[in-house]
């Protein structure tokens, strides 16, 4: 059984209604993060499967958070 290693970041949490999250989840190892709209689409992107909103969002920046020195 192969194991996966994952990073998941919730950016928003809805107080209202708490299914609604969204964030991202960074398979390590690989360059894209998957961005996520609630509970399900988490779920599917932890069971392997590209949530629909990966399709429909842009990625993240590419260096978003990290400083550079001119």
């Amino acid at each position: 059984m192969d194991t996966d290693t994952y990073i998941v970041r919730i950016y928003r949490r809805d107080t209202l209604d708490p299914r609604r999250v969204s964030g991202v989840v960074e398979i390590v190892g690989e360059k894209r993060p998957l961005p996520f709209a609630n509970y399900d689409e988490l779920l599917a992107v932890l069971r392997g499967h590209r949530p629909p909103s990966a399709t429909a969002r842009p990625a993240a920046r590419k260096g978003a958070g990290r400083s550079r020195s001119i």
